[in-house]
Protein backbone atom coordinates (compact mmCIF):
# COMPACT_ATOMS: atom_id res chain seq x y z
CA UNK A 1 0.00 0.00 0.00
CA UNK A 2 1.33 3.60 -0.89
CA UNK A 3 2.06 6.02 2.01
CA UNK A 4 0.15 9.71 1.37
CA UNK A 5 3.27 11.25 0.68
CA UNK A 6 3.97 8.39 -2.63
CA UNK A 7 -0.13 9.00 -3.69
CA UNK A 8 0.45 12.91 -3.36
CA UNK A 9 3.86 12.77 -6.10
CA UNK A 10 1.85 10.39 -8.25
CA UNK A 11 -0.70 13.53 -8.68
CA UNK A 12 2.15 16.22 -8.95
CA UNK A 13 4.35 17.01 -11.79
CA UNK A 14 7.38 19.99 -12.02
CA UNK A 15 7.85 22.45 -14.20
CA UNK A 16 11.24 23.31 -13.97
CA UNK A 17 11.02 27.03 -15.75
CA UNK A 18 9.10 28.78 -12.47
CA UNK A 19 10.10 25.98 -10.03
CA UNK A 20 6.02 25.29 -9.67
CA UNK A 21 4.75 21.55 -8.59
CA UNK A 22 1.14 21.94 -10.18
CA UNK A 23 -1.47 19.09 -8.48
CA UNK A 24 -2.49 17.71 -11.40
CA UNK A 25 -5.52 15.42 -9.17
CA UNK A 26 -8.72 16.73 -8.77
CA UNK A 27 -9.29 20.30 -8.58
CA UNK A 28 -12.03 22.26 -7.37
CA UNK A 29 -13.61 25.24 -9.73
CA UNK A 30 -11.34 27.91 -8.76
CA UNK A 31 -8.28 26.09 -9.89
CA UNK A 32 -6.80 24.56 -6.13
CA UNK A 33 -6.03 21.06 -5.99
CA UNK A 34 -7.89 19.02 -3.44
CA UNK A 35 -7.22 15.81 -2.13
CA UNK A 36 -8.66 13.46 0.23
CA UNK A 37 -7.17 12.46 3.21
CA UNK A 38 -8.34 11.44 7.06
CA UNK A 39 -11.63 11.10 5.67
CA UNK A 40 -12.01 14.51 4.49
CA UNK A 41 -11.55 16.76 1.06
CA UNK A 42 -8.63 19.14 1.81
CA UNK A 43 -6.81 21.58 -0.08
CA UNK A 44 -3.35 20.24 -1.93
CA UNK A 45 -1.54 23.35 -1.47
CA UNK A 46 -2.44 23.21 2.70
CA UNK A 47 -1.92 19.56 2.45
CA UNK A 48 1.96 20.34 1.22
CA UNK A 49 2.51 22.87 3.84
CA UNK A 50 2.06 21.00 6.56
CA UNK A 51 4.10 17.69 5.24
CA UNK A 52 6.86 20.36 4.31
CA UNK A 53 6.82 22.63 7.77
CA UNK A 54 4.35 20.96 10.00
CA UNK A 55 0.73 21.98 11.12
CA UNK A 56 -0.77 25.20 9.94
CA UNK A 57 -0.18 28.00 12.62
CA UNK A 58 -2.81 29.85 14.58
CA UNK A 59 -2.22 33.61 13.60
CA UNK A 60 -3.75 36.08 16.22
CA UNK A 61 -5.06 38.41 13.63
CA UNK A 62 -7.11 35.66 11.64
CA UNK A 63 -10.60 35.87 11.70
CA UNK A 64 -12.84 32.69 11.97
CA UNK A 65 -11.64 30.72 8.64
CA UNK A 66 -8.54 30.60 10.91
CA UNK A 67 -4.88 31.01 8.76
CA UNK A 68 -4.81 30.35 4.97
CA UNK A 69 -2.13 29.46 3.04
CA UNK A 70 -1.03 31.44 0.34
CA UNK A 71 0.55 31.21 -2.97
CA UNK A 72 3.81 33.40 -4.22
CA UNK A 73 3.29 32.34 -7.80
CA UNK A 74 -0.20 32.55 -7.51
CA UNK A 75 -0.97 29.43 -8.93
CA UNK A 76 -4.01 27.56 -7.26
CA UNK A 77 -2.84 24.01 -8.53
CA UNK A 78 0.74 25.32 -7.09
CA UNK A 79 1.74 22.63 -3.96
CA UNK A 80 5.64 23.33 -4.11
CA UNK A 81 6.53 24.14 -0.06
CA UNK A 82 8.85 27.06 -1.16
CA UNK A 83 6.25 28.66 -2.52
CA UNK A 84 3.67 28.63 0.06
CA UNK A 85 3.24 30.67 3.08
CA UNK A 86 0.68 31.27 5.99
CA UNK A 87 -1.71 34.42 6.14
CA UNK A 88 -4.93 35.52 7.95
CA UNK A 89 -7.74 36.36 4.97
CA UNK A 90 -7.01 39.99 5.29
CA UNK A 91 -2.87 38.95 3.98
CA UNK A 92 -4.45 36.83 1.17
CA UNK A 93 -6.85 40.24 0.28
CA UNK A 94 -3.93 42.48 0.22
CA UNK A 95 -1.67 40.12 -1.33
CA UNK A 96 -4.37 39.72 -4.28
CA UNK A 97 -4.89 43.57 -4.16
CA UNK A 98 -1.40 43.87 -4.51
CA UNK A 99 -0.96 41.85 -7.76
CA UNK A 100 -4.31 42.58 -9.35
CA UNK A 101 -5.75 39.38 -9.00
CA UNK A 102 -8.81 40.26 -7.23
CA UNK A 103 -12.07 39.64 -8.96
CA UNK A 104 -14.08 42.46 -7.59
CA UNK A 105 -17.37 44.14 -8.48
CA UNK A 106 -16.62 46.99 -6.63
CA UNK A 107 -13.89 47.68 -9.87
CA UNK A 108 -15.90 50.32 -12.10
CA UNK A 109 -16.60 50.35 -15.44
CA UNK A 110 -15.38 47.50 -18.29
CA UNK A 111 -12.41 47.22 -15.62
CA UNK A 112 -15.37 45.06 -13.41
CA UNK A 113 -15.02 41.09 -14.77
CA UNK A 114 -19.22 41.38 -14.42
CA UNK A 115 -19.41 43.96 -17.56
CA UNK A 116 -21.70 43.18 -19.95
CA UNK A 117 -21.46 46.76 -21.70
CA UNK A 118 -18.80 48.60 -22.60
CA UNK A 119 -18.73 52.14 -22.16
CA UNK A 120 -19.25 52.91 -26.35
CA UNK A 121 -22.36 50.02 -25.68
CA UNK A 122 -23.21 52.64 -22.50
CA UNK A 123 -23.01 55.81 -24.90
CA UNK A 124 -25.13 54.29 -28.28
CA UNK A 125 -28.32 53.01 -25.55
CA UNK A 126 -28.62 56.49 -24.24
CA UNK A 127 -28.27 58.25 -27.55
CA UNK A 128 -30.79 55.68 -29.12
CA UNK A 129 -32.91 55.84 -26.49
CA UNK A 130 -33.43 59.75 -26.32
CA UNK A 131 -33.27 59.26 -29.70
CA UNK A 132 -37.06 56.84 -29.50
CA UNK A 133 -35.55 53.22 -29.11
CA UNK A 134 -37.73 51.19 -27.01
CA UNK A 135 -36.36 49.65 -23.92
CA UNK A 136 -37.40 46.04 -24.66
CA UNK A 137 -35.32 46.82 -28.36
CA UNK A 138 -32.13 47.76 -26.56
CA UNK A 139 -32.59 45.22 -23.63
CA UNK A 140 -33.01 42.62 -26.84
CA UNK A 141 -29.61 44.27 -28.65
CA UNK A 142 -27.77 44.19 -25.53
CA UNK A 143 -28.24 41.09 -24.26
CA UNK A 144 -29.94 42.94 -20.59
CA UNK A 145 -32.99 43.26 -19.33
CA UNK A 146 -35.29 46.07 -19.70
CA UNK A 147 -34.82 47.02 -16.05
CA UNK A 148 -31.00 46.98 -17.20
CA UNK A 149 -31.62 49.38 -20.01
CA UNK A 150 -33.29 51.70 -17.71
CA UNK A 151 -30.30 51.93 -15.08
CA UNK A 152 -28.09 53.00 -17.88
CA UNK A 153 -30.73 55.58 -19.14
CA UNK A 154 -31.43 56.88 -15.46
CA UNK A 155 -27.55 56.52 -14.82
CA UNK A 156 -28.41 54.28 -11.81
CA UNK A 157 -25.19 52.03 -13.48
CA UNK A 158 -22.36 53.93 -15.15
CA UNK A 159 -23.24 56.59 -13.92
CA UNK A 160 -19.58 58.27 -14.42
CA UNK A 161 -19.87 57.67 -18.41
CA UNK A 162 -21.03 60.99 -20.13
Amino acid sequence: MKTTAERFAERTVEFPGDGCHIWIGHRDQYGYGRVWLDGKMRGAHRVAYEAAYGTIPELPDADARGACVLHRCDDPACVNPNHLFVGSHLDNMRDMDTKGRRRSTSRPGERNPAARLTLAAVRDIRVRRAAGATMTSLAREYGLTKGGVAHVVKRRAWRDVQ
